[in-house]
């Protein structure tokens, strides 16, 4: 699933007004990776985050094949040198839960030096609202 998902999100950087219906269908399912950079704790996950330099909001850059994630966190740095590590969940709970971020503005999917593509907090919201209706529906059929 991540080298489909991989395609989608360069074709989706690449040509960013065009349809992206198979991008966030394949997000629906997918495990994404994210950078963490707090300690290990039960209820919280603290990730890396990029400040927009314009409107002060906060990107969070996410990654459909954890060698991208690897790759992107070897050259990240931290206060005090230390380098963020690459955690791989499913996409529906980072979702929901990234709405919750203080200035949060959206996510860009496989960011390169070239660019990303970009699913701002209106695109973030409908994929984390069809995933808490899709899962309610399959509680539903499971009982």
């Amino acid at each position: 699933m991540s080298a489909a998902l991989t395609k989608l999100s360069e074709a989706a950087r690449r040509r960013p007004l065009v349809a992206r219906r198979a991008l966030y269908e394949a997000l629906r399912e997918a495990r994404i990776t994210v950078l963490r950079v707090g300690e290990e704790g039960p209820d919280d996950l603290q990730v890396w985050a990029d400040r927009d330099p314009v409107l002060g909001g906060v990107w969070i850059p996410v990654f459909s094949d954890p060698a991208c994630g690897e790759a992107y966190a070897a050259r990240a740095r931290l206060v005090g040198g230390r380098s963020p590590r690459p955690v791989l969940g499913p996409a529906r709970e980072f979702f929901a839960s990234v709405l919750e971020v203080p200035l949060f503005a959206g996510v860009r999917l496989d960011p390169i030096k070239e660019g990303s593509a970009r699913l701002e907090r209106h695109d973030v919201s409908a994929l984390a609202e069809f995933l808490v209706v899709a899962l309610r529906n399959a509680r539903l059929f499971a009982e």
